[in-house]
């Protein structure tokens, strides 16, 4: 039967931290790579609806965000005021 040759840091650092950090990174990585292309997309699709050929601002697509009742533990009145004196 042949056996595989492990070379490199799989074969030194095998169940020890540093193989750990290893594959958290490579993790980090592939999370990153998989959320890139949705963001991307995101901001393509927005930038595409809310700019003009002309290279203007549709203000009319924008809306204003209204607040359900109860997703607000205190009412959002106050945070904007200080907003606007800011």
């Amino acid at each position: 039967m042949a056996r595989l040759a492990l070379v490199g840091p799989a074969r030194s650092h095998r169940g020890t931290p540093a193989a750990a950090i290893c594959y958290q990174i490579v993790i980090l990585f592939m999370v990153a790579a998989a959320t890139a292309p949705g963001l991307v997309s995101v901001v393509l699709l927005a930038y595409l609806g809310l700019i003009r050929r002309d290279q203007e601002l549709r203000l009319e697509r924008l809306r204003q965000v209204r607040f359900l009742p109860g997703t607000w533990t205190q009412s959002p009145a106050p945070i904007l005021e200080g907003a606007k004196r800011a």
